[in-house]
């Protein structure tokens, strides 16, 4: 039994009931694209292809990290994605911050890199954990 690695991610399909034996059991790991650490603080990224949404277990995740204070979520959907292909040149197009934004909203790659600079200043401020 061996992980696969598909055009969507890993497929952690082979994991199917690694707590109690049960193969019906939907508890499975889900992946993030993206982390980063700066002093103790976390900026978590999802990227997103036009339409595509987290899975539930992915979306709790995603809103359970939220609420841990050092962490800072952020769910980009992207243009210009290709399923199947590899790296592919994407513009930002909508983006959630998690915890934050009920809805995605319109957005540029320059706002999320702003964004992510500001992030950065400000976790440089803090105090490591």
């Amino acid at each position: 039994m061996a992980l696969r690695k598909t055009h969507l991610g890993i497929d952690y399909e082979p994991l199917r009931g690694f707590i109690d034996g049960d193969p019906n059991d939907t508890r499975l790991p889900v992946d993030l694209d993206g982390i980063m650490e700066r002093r103790g603080k976390f900026l978590a990224i999802e990227i997103k292809q036009p339409g595509e949404r987290e899975s539930r277990g992915q979306q709790i995740m995603l809103e359970n990290l939220a609420r841990v204070k050092e962490f800072t979520v952020i769910v980009v959907e992207v243009t210009g994605a290709k399923a199947n292909t590899g790296a592919t040149l994407c513009e930002a197009a909508k983006w959630k911050r998690v915890g934050i934004d009920k809805e995605f909203v319109p957005t540029t790659t320059t706002e999320v890199r702003e964004f992510m600079k500001k992030w950065w200043e400000k976790a440089s401020e803090s105090k490591r954990s």
